[in-house]
């Protein structure tokens, strides 16, 4: 398999797990955000706002490695 076939599938992966952490983050703290007394909400299911929180956390991390993914491949192409 050559090289920009294998870094074109990790980029896509990387972006597809960011993809979902996005919308199940959405998907657990979209009720939180929409209350009027965000701080009662959360009192009452902590941990729902704990797993989107890391939904989102994991959103960026991956995100921001098919950033960089892209960037390093560029890097690679014109310097090396």
């Amino acid at each position: 398999m050559s090289t920009n076939r294998k870094t074109g599938r990790i980029i896509g992966i990387l972006f597809i797990i960011g993809t979902v952490s996005g919308i199940l983050s959405v998907a657990l703290t979209g009720t939180i955000s929409n209350s009027t007394e965000y701080f009662v909400h959360i009192a009452s299911i902590p941990y729902q706002f704990t797993l989107g929180t890391l939904f989102i956390l994991l959103m960026g991390l991956k995100l921001r490695q098919v950033v960089t993914g892209r960037r390093m491949k560029y890097i690679e192409q014109n310097l090396l």
